[in-house]
C-alpha cells in the first residue's frame, strides 16, 4: 500500500492506459458492429425489394436508380473496411497498381478473371503473374522494360517490410498474395524458408532482449525444427511468420528492454470470412516504450493490418531496488523493524540511526545524497492482443 502511495503518479498511469486500451477496442468493436448491421440491413432490404417486385409492387424507376447507385457505393464502403485486415502486401500492390495506370479493383478483377478461366489448368503465382503482367502490357501500352521495373519497385517495396531475402520469382508469389492467392510451398521449401527467417530474426536483433535462436524459435514455430510441417501447417507458416515479424519489429521499434515471453495462443476461424489470431507477451522497458508499442498495434491499421487489444497488466519492479538498497545499508543480516522503518519510503541515502556505519562513514561516501530508490524506470507489462484477417476474398479452386 506504502508503494502505492508514493507511486501515486505511476498508479494513475497505468489506469489511465487501461481505460483508453479499453475504450479503443470498444469502438473497434462498436464500428464493427455497425458495418454488419448496416449489411444485414441492406440485405434485409434487398429481399424485401425482390419479393415486393415479384409480387407487382414495382418501384418507380427513380427510387430503382437510387436504391442501385446506395447498394453499390455501401459494397465500396465495405470492401473498402476489409482490404484493411490482414493484407500486409496491400501498400505495395497499391504502388505497382499506380504505375501501371490501373486501380486496386482492376487489378482484383483481371487476376481473379485469370485464376477463374477454365482455360488455367495450372493456377499457380508463377503462372497466373506473368500472364497478368503480359495483359497489363498491352491494354495500358506500356513497355516490357517499364512493367519489369514497376515489379522490381513492387518487390523493393515488400524488402522493406521483411527480412526475407526476395527475388524476381519470389515476387510472383507475392503479387499473388495480394490479389488473393494464398501463398504456398513444398513441405521441404517451406522448412528451409522458416528456417531462414528464424536466423534472420535472431541475426538482425529483431526481438527486443533475445540473442538466441532457440528462444526465436520458441517464440514461433519450434515444432518444426527437426521436421517438415505439411498440409494446413505449411500455409500456416507462410501466413503466421510475416505477421511475427510485424509484431516483433514493432517491439524494436518501441525501443523495448527485453520480451520475456510470447506465444500464439490460438487461431479462430470466426466465419468464411473473417480468421482471429490471438497473442500474449510479457515485456519489459520504460513506460514510453510501452506505450509507443500498444499505440502502434492500435494504429496497424494504416498499415493494412488491424490489431485489438484485449488485456493490458503494468507491474514494476522497484521493489528490487528497495531491497537492493536495505541489503547495502544494513549488511546481509536482517534489520530491527526500528530500522526497516527508518528507510521506508526514502528516495535518497540518508543517516540512519542504530545501523552497523557511523553517520560520519555514510556522509564521507563518494555517493551520498545520491538517489538509489526510482532510478530504474522500466515497468513489466503482460499484454494480450488478437489480429485480424478478412478471407472472404481469397482465391480458391472450385469443386
Amino acid at each position: 500500500m506504502n508503494l502505492l502511495k508514493k507511486n501515486i503518479i505511476f498508479v494513475i498511469v497505468c489506469v489511465l492506459t487501461v481505460i483508453a486500451s479499453a475504450y479503443l477496442i470498444y469502438l473497434d468493436f462498436a464500428k464493427q458492429s455497425e458495418v454488419m448491421t448496416t449489411n444485414e440491413e441492406a440485405q434485409k432490404s434487398s429481399e424485401e425489394s425482390a419479393s415486393a417486385y415479384k409480387s407487382g409492387n414495382k418501384p418507380v424507376e427513380q427510387n430503382v436508380e437510387m436504391i442501385h447507385a446506395d447498394t453499390e457505393k455501401l459494397k465500396h464502403k465495405t470492401t473498402a473496411l476489409q482490404r484493411i485486415f490482414g493484407k500486409p502486401y496491400r501498400k505495395a500492390m497499391l504502388a505497382f497498381a499506380a504505375t501501371v495506370k490501373s486501380s486496386e479493383d482492376e487489378l482484383y478483377a483481371k487476376f481473379s478473371a485469370l485464376f477463374n478461366d477454365e482455360k488455367e489448368k495450372v493456377k499457380t503465382a508463377d503462372i497466373l503473374v506473368p500472364k497478368l503482367l503480359e495483359s497489363l502490357e498491352k491494354e495500358k501500352n506500356i513497355s516490357k522494360q517499364d512493367m519489369e521495373a514497376a515489379f522490381r519497385k513492387f518487390i523493393a517495396d515488400v524488402q522493406t517490410e521483411t527480412v526475407e531475402d526476395l527475388t524476381y520469382h519470389t515476387g510472383y508469389s507475392l503479387l499473388a498474395a495480394a490479389l488473393g492467392l494464398q501463398r504456398t510451398m513444398s513441405a521441404s521449401m517451406t522448412h528451409v524458408y522458416l528456417t531462414q527467417i528464424q536466423k534472420k530474426i535472431n541475426d538482425q536483433r529483431l526481438i527486443p532482449g533475445v540473442t538466441k535462436l532457440s528462444t526465436v524459435q520458441d517464440f514461433t514455430f519450434n515444432q518444426f525444427v527437426q521436421t517438415f510441417p505439411s498440409g494446413d501447417a505449411i500455409i500456416d507458416i507462410l501466413y503466421t511468420m510475416p505477421i511475427y515479424e510485424d509484431i516483433f519489429t514493432r517491439m524494436k521499434k518501441a525501443r523495448l528492454v527485453l520480451v520475456d515471453s510470447f506465444s500464439r495462443i490460438s487461431v479462430v476461424k470466426l466465419s468464411e470470412k473473417y480468421t482471429v489470431y490471438s497473442f500474449k507477451a510479457r515485456v519489459y522497458g520504460p513506460m514510453d516504450s510501452i506505450r509507443e508499442f500498444v499505440n502502434s498495434l492500435q494504429n496497424a491499421y494504416k498499415d493494412n493490418r488491424v490489431y485489438v487489444i484485449t488485456w493490458i497488466s503494468i507491474s514494476s519492479r522497484s521493489t528490487d531496488e528497495v531491497e537492493r538498497t536495505r541489503t547495502r545499508i544494513f549488511g546481509t543480516g536482517s534489520p530491527s523493524q526500528d530500522q526497516v522503518d527508518g528507510t521506508r519510503g526514502a528516495a535518497r541515502r540518508q543517516p540512519v540511526s542504530r545501523t552497523r556505519r557511523s553517520e560520519l562513514e555514510i556522509e564521507m561516501q563518494p555517493d551520498y545524497g545520491s538517489t538509489i530508490i526510482g532510478l530504474d524506470n522500466n515497468v513489466t507489462a503482460d499484454i494480450e492482443f488478437k489480429y485480424y484477417v478478412y478471407t472472404g476474398d481469397w482465391l480458391r479452386k472450385q469443386n
